[in-house]
């Protein structure tokens, strides 16, 4: 089964995030007086094997890969 991708970007939607995703490094050495939204340094997109994958820029290393699978 193939699964198409809609990207929405400029929409109205709102922020629906319910569960961030962090570098655990960056969130070692953040500083107490700067909230992690402030500190992250994170690259999110899509790999040639269509994976999502969040990638951090102050450490260069993958912090996730995350592959979409449709169950029936």
């Amino acid at each position: 089964m193939k699964i198409q991708i809609k990207h929405d970007a400029g929409s109205k939607t709102p922020n629906e995030i319910a569960r961030y995703i962090h570098c655990a490094k960056c969130l070692m050495e953040k500083p107490d007086n700067v909230s992690p939204q402030e500190w992250a340094r994170l690259e999110a997109g899509i790999t040639r094997n269509g994976n999502i994958q969040i990638w951090c820029l102050r450490h260069i290393c993958n912090v996730t890969s995350m592959t979409i699978e449709v169950k029936k």
